[in-house]
């Protein structure tokens, strides 16, 4: 809908698809968007500090890059059509570009709905698991649920939660909560977090797993208790 939106309008429709690529399904041509960004490091699992960006032929047609080493992008810019090699640079990391073509390439052989069907099943189950200790707060509740569960312990800042559990060879992430008010400058304490804790799945991870967070979350919030 937002893609046709702006297309109507003549208003470029610039995607984020950091959190989905590798997780659900992307069709451009349905999203109708005009730039789609990607990473390699989340869902894709390829290597930290590589990245994609999908340009439609009628925004690469108009790109025109600023070199700032030395090799001859100029060639790139009159080819006829564009070539898609117009936004790169001379410097790159090649054996990790090498990684996230076959990060990209392993996800397809596992099947895109395959692994969006897996990380929905495995999420879901977190998400029952949490929503049943008392203490615990989830956040993000929509209609389509990715494999990223947010949440919060009661009397438990998400730093601290974070390193409760990596003792048990948890590993999770804090992100920042957004205020209640806007403007608003929460003063982060036990009572009153502005971050939360994020535990993300993929499809490698298990049951067994899941059921380890939950064990964890409700003894830490037992002695909270």
């Amino acid at each position: 809908m937002v893609g046709r939106l702006c297309r109507k309008a003549g208003v470029p429709f610039v995607l984020d698809a950091c959190q989905s690529v590798g997780q659900l399904p992307l069709d451009v041509a349905e999203l109708k968007c005009d730039i789609l960004v990607g990473t390699g490091r989340k869902f894709l699992r390829g290597p930290r500090g590589t990245a994609s960006v999908y340009l439609d032929s009628h925004v690469l047609e108009k790109v025109v890059p600023t070199p700032n080493d030395r090799r001859p992008l100029f060639a790139a810019i009159q080819d006829e059509p564009p070539s898609a090699r117009l936004p790169e640079s001379r410097e790159a990391s090649i054996a990790a570009r090498l990684g996230l073509g076959r990060a990209a390439e392993y996800a397809l052989e596992l099947g895109i709905e395959d692994i969006r069907g897996r990380l929905q099943t495995l999420a879901d189950g977190m998400r029952l698991h949490l929503a049943d200790i008392r203490g615990v707060e989830l956040y993000g509740r929509g209609k389509q649920a990715s494999g990223i569960v947010t949440f919060s312990v009661r009397e438990k800042m998400a730093v601290q939660v974070k390193e409760h559990l990596a003792v048990d060879g948890i590993n999770l992430s804090t992100v920042p909560l957004p205020p209640l008010k806007p403007d608003a400058v929460l003063q982060e304490t036990p009572a009153t977090p502005s971050t939360a804790v994020r535990a993300s799945v993929h499809c490698y991870n298990t049951e067994a797993e899941i059921d380890r967070l939950a064990s964890a979350l409700r003894r830490l919030v037992s002695r909270v208790n």
